[in-house]
């Protein structure tokens, strides 16, 4: 696994909304849950080669004539970007018209 500069700045991004949730007032559980939700988009940024790996495992047992393709990394690490950056947008401006 070669750490990139993507890597790095998901990581950073990652940690800077643990301890934002941290100073937001709302307590543990609150950071618990800011956690494991950036667990995921991380995850999808980090090992997208290994996840790609275990989704073509779970195809052999599949439906017979389904013909799955294998996921790019590439595309794994744009979701998980996409779930660590977007989504967060997607609930402040959310909270913020309310």
């Amino acid at each position: 696994m070669q750490v990139t500069i993507s890597k790095v700045a998901a990581f950073v991004l990652a940690l800077c909304y643990i301890v934002a949730a941290g100073f937001s007032g709302e307590g543990w559980p609150f950071v618990g849950t800011v956690a494991l939700g950036v667990f995921i988009p991380l995850a999808l940024i980090w090992f997208p080669e290994e996840i790609e790996s275990w989704t073509r495992l779970g195809r052999r047992g599949g439906l017979p004539g389904l013909g799955m393709s294998p996921t790019p990394p590439w595309m794994l690490v744009m979701m998980g970007w996409v779930f660590l950056v977007a989504l967060p947008l997607v609930v402040l401006l959310g909270e913020l018209n309310n």
